[in-house]
């Protein structure tokens, strides 16, 4: 019997919920923080209309995060892609 490893990986299309905050490391690498909202909508059994919302905090560094900081602002559409960590 085949066995598979463990797979992390994240995909999701979202708005920020705040607009992104970039520091530096001591070394001077950038780490930019912000957040992600995540709607689904979706029928019930009952046949309502049930709207459920994911929110995700999500941290960038480097180069990436310096984009993230000067490009994106709360409200924005954005694609997301990664790991996820704890």
């Amino acid at each position: 019997m085949a066995t598979f490893g463990d797979l992390n990986s994240f995909i999701g299309i979202g708005r920020l919920t705040r607009d992104p905050e970039l520091r530096y490391t001591p070394g001077g690498t950038g780490v930019c923080k912000f957040g992600i909202a995540i709607n689904r909508t979706y029928r019930n059994q009952e046949g309502n209309n049930i709207e459920e919302v994911l929110f995700i905090n999500v941290v960038t560094w480097g180069k990436q995060a310096e984009n993230v900081s000067q490009f994106l602002k709360k409200g924005r559409r954005v694609a997301i892609s990664g790991e996820l960590r704890s």
